[in-house]
Formats: structure tokens, C-alpha cells, sequence
């Protein structure tokens, strides 16, 4: 893009470096002949915007003030230097020079002017609704070739929401998007684009958006206004004119609400939907629509259609849905015209498989398979039974089985645990089902009760109770812990007129501990009590041996030792 300029060399600093090359220059082709450019200054000097080609900005490479020149002393390699963001460019040495250094370069978005941008005549249509923002507007903007972008906005609105032409439109909020909507920007970012080519027409239902006809049960009212359509909005007026109205049926004009009697009649009804110039400026936001449609005097109605829904998801079209064996579904319906309740209904789909449904909807699974489960709501005096338009097929996966060993203690000394049934639990069975053959549990090693230490128990070979379950049961292990036996403290109240010694100041659970009473000259122990805070607390039972010597076993916990004594001539406890 360029053409690099070297820079010439003073005439001291040529004789310099020639004086220097002749006295200190190493053999040819030595690494000591060239001059490595990682020291080099790099400067882009070329402001870049995305264009949607490569970009090599001009840039001057400067090595001890000398200017190199671009395919002489180096080359340039460039890398992400077309999509606008952060690019790199590579400058390896050449002739004399050596090694390579990388310098970042910026390439902007392009800054794209209002000309740039046009608002498609075409798109600038709506039919009345009474609000003034409209969403089929289209923005034309010819964008770097085979680039895909789409012009946006936040807001596009009419000046007034009423029927008319020319009308003006502006839009805020544009922007980008799209794959390649991050190269542009707006020049100006609060830009708006307004144009006058704006039109909005009445509204006007088509006759294909009416209905022919109409059949309502015996004795049930028709709110004529439903059949409009839910956009008629407006003080509309109708008119209706019917040939003489059977005996029986009746309609009131206040309410637009027609009356069916017991007979099994029609009638055919002409319905005038008057327009209504909304704002008085002669010209109607609703225009004038006539349609007839029958009505036919029915036993009972259909409804609305009905569809299945399970855990909340309603089968709009084909669905499926999962279970495991021992969970359960919920279903219900949605739609439907009648107050009648839902019934559900459960069918073989194919390769096994059963189950059953309550009247609230609750599937439990019975057997592993596939099954299909449908709907229906129930018709009332107005309205027929309505099936769910589609059914929901529905698969029941095995139960999961998972059989976790108990963590066990011991102390040192101690026999191995035996291992037995109580030592693991079993997690996913259903009812009453049990394993067909229970596991067997093993230590990973044999205990060594001598010292503290760990062993992984290991569970394996149950057998599942039937079909309805995943064969491959999770096993997950249990520790027994070897530890020592804890000691506990044993401490003597102080008393009057006296003392009580112990042989131990800690024992161990079963450990027998020796009290020896000494009264003060005179006097006699009168109690002794030996209190225990262990998970059972409590007086501790204690043995007199005889001229003052007293024993107990120790409990699994501290103990407290406490005593009186009494004057010889009293009588002892």
C-alpha cells in the first residue's frame, strides 16, 4: 500500500559501521551478521475502517533511527484483518535483518451516513388497530457485497394512528445485527429516519374470516358479538333482519344476545357491521360489512377443540413424555367449551408396556413399555364429549436401583464386624417389591483390628425383583472405621471431713474403676454416688468391697464421683 523509505546514513555513521565490520565482523553467514528486529518500532500510521477487504495499513519500521523498506529488509504477514475488531500484522526480517515481532492494529466499524439508509415505500402499510407503532417496516441499506446484514430498530411509529395516506413515519433506535452487523455503525447514533409515504386502511374483515354457520342447543343463548372478530373494536352497530322468528326464540337488541327455543328450527340472520370513522375526519377506521350466516337449533353443541397436557406441556401436535417405573405423570386438558369434568383413558402403544390413570389425571406406571394415554372432556347439557385432538404416547423406563452399604466403627481389639442385612439400604424399590436375591457384602480387605485404620465394604450379586427394573443396580460402598476406644474422665468432688480416691483418672468403657474411701479421724462415709453424662445418663451402680474399697464399671461417658461423711457415732446410710 506504500512504498518504505530508508532513511540515508550520516557519513560519520556509515565510516562507523564500516570501521566496525571490517575490524569486528565474524565469519559470513554467522548469526552475528544480522540484526534482529524484536527491538524494532512498529507504527501503524493508517486509520483503518471495514471495507470488506483485507486491510495492510501503512506502517514505518524504524531499527536504531534507520527506516527499514518493506521487501528488502522485511516482509509483513497479516492475521484477522478484515471484520472490524482488533487485527495483527508479523514483520519477519530479511537480508540482514532477523527474528520477528507482532504489532495489534484496530480496525473500526464503517460509519454509515443517513443517505446511506432508505425506508422501503412498500413496507409502510398497515391496517387500522388503533396504535400508532406499525412492525412490517423495512430499512434498505446496500452493505459491503455478500455481507449479511439487516438494519434494525427500536421504534417506528405514525404521527397519528388514523386511516389515511402520505402519512409520516418516523423510526429511532437503528442499529445492526445479523453475521456481519458488527462492522457498521451509524455515523450519527441518535439517527431517526422519517418518511411521509405512510398508509394505513380500515379495517375489513374478509368474508372467509365469518362464519356460514352457527349451531346452538335448544334453550341456550348466542352473544352475537363473538362472532366478530376480536381486532372489531369501536362502539359497532349491528343491525339483523330475520325472516319471522320461530315460536320460542327471541332476541334482544340492546344486548345483540339471540335466544334458541326447544323447537328443532333455523334461521338464516343477515348482520350489517357499520363503520365508524373513529377521529370525524371522514374517513372510517372500520368500513361497512354485511354478512348471513345460519343458525341451527341443535340438541347439544360441539366444543372447542380439547387437548392433552402433561406436566404442563400441551399436545399441540404428536408429543411423547417419559416415566420411570415407581414415579408418576400428571395430566389434564386445556380447551374445550363444556363445565363437564376430564376423563382419561390408557391404551397398549406396542411392545408391552401398561399403566393407569385416575380421574385427576395421575398416571401411575404398571409395567415397562410404551402406551398412549388420551383425554376427553365431558359434554354438559349445552355440549357434546369433546376427545383431545391428539394423544400422548408415553415410555416407562426401568426403576433405578441403587444399594448403599452402612458406614460402620470398631475399636481396636474388637472381633470383625460381621456384616449383615441391616448393613445396607436399598433406594428406587416400589410397594412391596423386594430383591430377588439380596447382596452379598464383603470387606476389600480383611480388618486388621490391631491398629487404626479404614476398609471399604463392597456390596454385589443382588438380583432385581422383575422386569420393571434397570439390571444394573448401583452399588455404592460402605467404610468401617478401626479406631481406638475413646477414654473418659473420672472426677472427684471434694468433700468434708474427708476423701475419695480413685485408682484411674480415665477409663475406658468396661474398664473396672476402684474408688478408696478415707474418712477424717472421727468420722465415717456416709454416701457414695457415682453419676455418668453419657448418652444414657444416670447413677452409675457401684459395689462395696468391704473396709472402704468400692468399684463400678465404667460407662460409655465422664463420671463424676461425690460423697459425705459423718460422725462415728451416726448412723451411716
Amino acid at each position: 500500500m506504500k512504498q518504505k523509505m530508508r532513511k540515508a546514513i550520516g557519513l560519520w555513521l556509515a565510516a562507523a559501521m564500516l570501521l566496525s565490520a571490517a575490524v569486528l565482523a565474524p565469519t559470513a553467514g554467522a548469526a552475528e551478521d544480522t540484526l534482529s528486529l524484536a527491538e524494532a518500532d512498529i507504527s501503524i500510521t493508517e486509520v483503518c475502517y471495514y471495507n470488506g477487504g483485507r486491510q495492510e495499513p501503512d506502517m514505518t519500521v524504524t531499527l536504531y533511527t534507520e527506516t527499514l523498506e518493506e521487501g528488502r529488509d522485511y516482509s509483513a504477514t497479516y492475521q484477522d484483518n478484515v471484520d472490524a475488531g482488533t487485527a495483527s500484522v508479523t514483520v519477519t526480517g530479511e537480508g540482514i535483518y532477523s527474528g520477528s515481532q507482532t504489532k495489534l492494529f484496530t480496525i473500526h466499524p464503517r460509519k454509515v451516513k443517513a443517505e446511506e439508509l432508505s425506508i422501503d415505500k412498500g413496507s409502510c402499510h398497515k391496517t387500522y388497530d388503533g396504535e400508532r407503532e406499525i412492525t412490517t417496516l423495512e430499512i434498505e441499506f446496500d452493505a459491503e457485497a455478500e455481507d449479511n446484514v439487516t438494519v434494525t430498530y427500536e421504534k417506528a411509529e405514525y404521527d397519528e394512528p388514523y386511516v389515511g395516506n402520505n402519512l409520516l413515519i418516523t423510526v429511532s433506535g437503528i442499529g445492526f445485527s445479523g453475521e456481519d452487523g458488527k462492522n457498521y455503525v451509524l455515523q450519527d447514533p441518535n439517527l431517526e429516519l422519517t418518511t411521509e409515504a405512510g398508509m394505513i386502511t380500515a379495517m375489513s374483515p374478509e368474508p372467509s374470516e365469518f362464519r356460514d354457520e352457527v349451531r346452538l342447543a335448544k334453550g341456550y343463548s348466542l352473544d352475537v358479538k363473538s362472532l366478530f372478530l376480536p381486532e372489531w373494536k369501536g362502539e359497532i352497530e349491528c343491525d339483523f333482519y330475520f325472516s319471522e322468528l320461530p315460536e320460542g326464540w327471541s332476541f334482544d337488541e340492546k344486548t345483540l344476545t339471540l335466544s334458541a327455543g326447544e323447537s328443532a328450527d333455523e334461521i338464516s340472520m343477515t348482520i350489517q357491521l357499520k363503520g365508524d370513522d373513529v377521529n370525524n375526519d371522514n374517513k372510517k377506521e372500520y368500513q361497512d360489512r354485511y354478512y348471513t350466516i345460519d343458525v341451527i337449533a341443535v340438541e347439544k353443541e360441539e366444543q372447542e377443540d380439547v387437548f392433552l397436557s402433561v406436566e404442563g406441556t400441551t399436545a399441540t401436535s404428536e408429543i411423547k413424555a417419559t416415566v420411570y417405573y415407581g414415579e408418576t405423570l400428571e395430566f389434564s386438558t386445556q380447551g374445550g367449551s363444556s363445565t363437564g369434568e376430564d376423563t382419561f383413558a390408557v391404551s397398549i402403544r406396542g411392545g408391552g408396556g401398561w399403566g393407569s390413570i385416575d380421574q385427576n389425571g395421575t398416571f401411575t406406571p404398571i409395567e415397562v413399555g410404551k402406551v398412549l394415554v388420551s383425554a376427553t372432556k365431558t359434554g354438559d347439557d349445552r355440549y357434546n364429549d369433546k376427545k383431545a385432538m391428539y394423544p400422548v404416547e408415553v415410555t416407562i423406563l426401568p426403576a433405578p436401583l441403587t444399594i448403599q452399604v452402612k458406614d460402620k466403627t470398631a475399636h481396636i481389639g474388637d472381633a470383625i464386624p460381621a456384616l449383615t442385612a441391616q448393613d445396607y439400604t436399598v433406594t428406587g424399590l416400589v410397594g412391596t417389591d423386594q430383591l430377588a436375591q439380596a447382596p452379598t457384602l464383603t470387606y476389600a480387605a480383611t480388618p486388621d483390628m490391631g491398629k487404626a485404620g479404614s476398609v471399604a465394604i463392597q456390596a454385589a450379586g443382588a438380583v432385581i425383583p422383575n422386569g420393571n427394573y434397570d439390571p444394573n443396580i448401583t452399588y455404592l460402598p460402605g467404610t468401617l472405621t478401626i479406631q481406638e476406644k475413646p477414654s473418659y474422665r473420672i472426677t472427684l468432688q471434694p468433700m468434708e471431713h474427708g476423701t475419695i480416691v480413685s485408682d484411674l483418672d480415665t477409663a475406658q468403657e468396661g474398664d473396672t474403676v476402684t474408688l478408696t474411701a478415707k474418712p477424717a479421724e472421727g468420722y465415717l462415709l456416709d454416701t457414695l454416688t457415682v453419676t455418668s453424662d453419657a448418652s444414657a445418663p444416670g447413677t452409675v451402680s457401684v459395689k462395696d468391697m468391704g473396709e472402704g474399697i468400692y468399684t463400678f464399671s465404667m460407662p460409655a461417658g465422664n463420671v463424676t464421683v461425690s460423697g459425705t461423711m459423718v460422725p462415728e457415732e451416726a448412723t451411716p446410710e
